[in-house]
């Protein structure tokens, strides 16, 4: 028995010398499985008889392997190599010199060992796609992954691609067989070779890198214990790149020793796309009621206001001069800031001249400065308004009341851009856009030869009209809204609404005084309120006891039987709302449908 026992022995030396070396190979090649293969070509002729003579060639997948002379046409002698239970190349010997026909190309000893190798090297492959999981662990991530209609794949702890299922290959275009055992998985998202968030997991990164790495996009998963969530675009993947949502987790066995990580993709695009979009509609929508309620600090959403914004959206980039125009309290300071603080000379000063406020000489020097000793107490040389706003914008507020002399100084500033300092006989040039306003009518100063007619059109190139309160109550509300927040955090109130009545009371009371008014009404009333909504007993007195006044032009068009009847339809023959459309009480309205026999139709009584 013993004798038996050495002599099978003997037989399979060469076998198990084989199998042995391989192993160290195996083990000192570390992640290079070509290196591996390309051992395993080079050792089978040498444990065969007549080394010389025999060549060994691997196929695995569409890579080959060979050594020594691989002629099919002489003897050869193949074994399968099975990955997962499925054939996944071919390890083949040649012989290519003389043998005796009795004892066949090859010996029993020689195919029983080309079988093992093939088998071993099988098995090796397995190992490695496998990595340090146990084979039953891995079965079920195999399921998991493979099963997965999500984009999933998986990575050891070298960083070899293990599992990359059929999603994975749709999402990105690129083959298992491309990646699988290897450590390419990175050219599925990137031109150039760079970690992906499982390669993050495996090297456990720590956080703070991890969200750098992705620009501050990634964050940790509320859902899994250790994993981490990215929204990104990647421009490389696909044709024109996408959007993917992707989530990486660590494997670990039971001693928590991390043995690679699993990441599953999902292609947002069209969601994120989408999202752009309505980003944009939003953006537009907003920019659109911006320009619908407000220019700059200027409120109001009524048609003349509508127009206002229209032309001063065109005069913003231009430095054109203009004429404000409108009564006081309208808010004539706050049209020449919007031109000026929404066009291109915004970041230069805004230089503001009440000309009503200082006689001709004093606004001169105010204007165009002067020299020391141009008259009595001129003790230095002092910077006019001009010379301030160079490269920005000067309103000259109340033109109106702007001396005769001046007039002349002025309408050459306007002309020839050049001034001189009072006293000195050097010409300056002035980089100045003029802004004029007035509550006047400058055309019936021209008339009555209070105004120069040249300096008028000068200055009028371009007038815009400021419409009184009166003439768009519709404002009124969002004015009340607007200074009740102002209000609210100048004297630390917390003030919430208007009462209805009290609205009533502003939209018929006639604000001769204009938003100027308005404001400084309402600015009594929040101090008077110590709740959060203001009453009528907050009101300055002259509110409640002034009667609303229209100016009779406006109560003529107002109060025609048409616009009556127009009021009463639209409230549908509510008598209070109709009122309150009209701006008058229930009884005036009452005398008007009595005054114009106006009848209620039978389908409303």
């Amino acid at each position: 028995m013993c004798r038996e026992l050495q002599q099978a022995l003997r037989e399979r030396a060469p076998e198990l010398a084989c199998l042995y070396t391989l192993e160290k190979a195996a083990a000192a090649c570390g992640a290079s499985q070509d290196e591996l293969l390309q051992i395993i070509v080079e050792l089978i002729p040498l444990v065969c008889t007549s080394p010389e003579g025999i060549g060994c060639r691997l196929t695995l997948g569409e890579k080959t392997f060979s050594w020594g002379a691989c002629d099919a046409t002489g003897a050869m002698f193949s074994a399968d190599i099975t990955v997962r239970g499925r054939k996944a190349g071919q390890l083949q010997a040649f012989r290519t010199d003389a043998y005796a026909e009795g004892d066949g190309p090859f010996t029993h000893a020689e195919k029983h060992l080309i079988r093992m190798v093939a088998s071993w090297t099988g098995n090796t492959i397995e190992s490695r796609m496998a990595g340090p999981l146990d084979s039953e662990s891995d079965n079920r991530l195999a399921q998991i992954v493979y099963s997965n209609p999500i984009a999933t794949f998986v990575i050891d702890a070298r960083h070899l691609t293990t599992h990359w299922n059929r999603a994975c290959e749709n999402l990105t275009g690129v083959k298992a067989a491309e990646v699988i055992g290897t450590g390419k998985h990175w050219m599925a998202f990137y031109a150039h070779e760079q970690p992906v968030l499982a390669d993050l997991m495996v090297d456990q990164v720590p956080e703070e890198e991890i969200i750098e790495h992705y620009g501050g996009k990634a964050h940790r998963s509320a859902i899994m214990d250790g994993a981490y969530e990215v929204e990104f675009f990647f421009p490389d993947l696909g044709t024109n790149g996408k959007w993917v949502y992707f989530t990486a987790s660590p494997l670990k066995t039971m001693r928590g020793e991390v043995v690679g990580a699993i990441e599953t993709l999902q292609d947002v695009t069209q969601r994120k796309e989408a999202e752009e979009e309505l980003r944009c509609e939003l953006a537009g929508l907003e920019q659109e009621l911006k320009g619908r309620f407000r220019f700059e600090s200027i409120i109001g959403k009524s048609n003349s206001m509508q127009k206002m914004y229209a032309l001063l959206n065109d005069l913003t980039e231009t430095d054109t001069t203009v004429l404000i125009r409108g009564e006081s309290g309208t808010g004539k300071e706050l049209v020449a800031k919007a031109l000026h603080y929404s066009g291109h000379r915004a970041a230069r000063p805004l230089i503001t001249v009440n000309c009503s406020a200082l006689t001709e000489s004093l606004l001169a020097s105010e204007l165009f400065g002067h020299i020391k000793g141009a008259f009595t107490g001129a003790v230095k040389d002092k910077v006019g308004r001009f010379e301030l706003a160079e490269g920005g914008t000067i309103l000259l507020d109340e033109i109106g009341d702007i001396p005769p002399g001046m007039q002349i100084k002025l309408l050459r500033i306007l002309q020839e851009k050049e001034f001189e300092r009072v006293g000195e006989s050097t010409t300056r040039r002035a980089d100045v856009r003029v802004l004029a306003a007035t509550n006047r009518n400058l055309a019936e100063l021209v008339r009555t030869g209070a105004f120069r007619e040249d300096l008028y059109y000068r200055l009028k190139v371009v007038e815009v009209t400021i419409p009184p309160l009166r003439e768009r109550r519709d404002d009124i509300p969002l004015l009340l809204d607007h200074f009740i927040t102002l209000f609210n955090e100048k004297h630390k109130k917390r003030i919430r609404r208007v009462a209805h009545e009290v609205i009533d009371v502003f939209m018929k009371y006639a604000w001769p005084g204009n938003v100027r008014e308005l404001e400084h009404a309402l600015e009594h009333a929040c101090i008077l309120c110590h709740g959060s909504v203001i009453m009528l007993s907050h009101l300055p007195a002259e509110l409640l006891e002034t009667p609303a006044r229209v100016p009779p032009a406006v109560a003529a068009h107002t109060h025609a039987a048409g616009h009556v009847l127009q009021a009463l339809r639209q409230a549908g023959w509510n008598k209070a709302k109709a009122a309150r459309l009209l701006s008058v009480s229930r009884p005036t309205l009452y005398r008007l449908i009595d005054r114009y026999s106006l009848k209620e139709p039978p389908e409303q009584v």
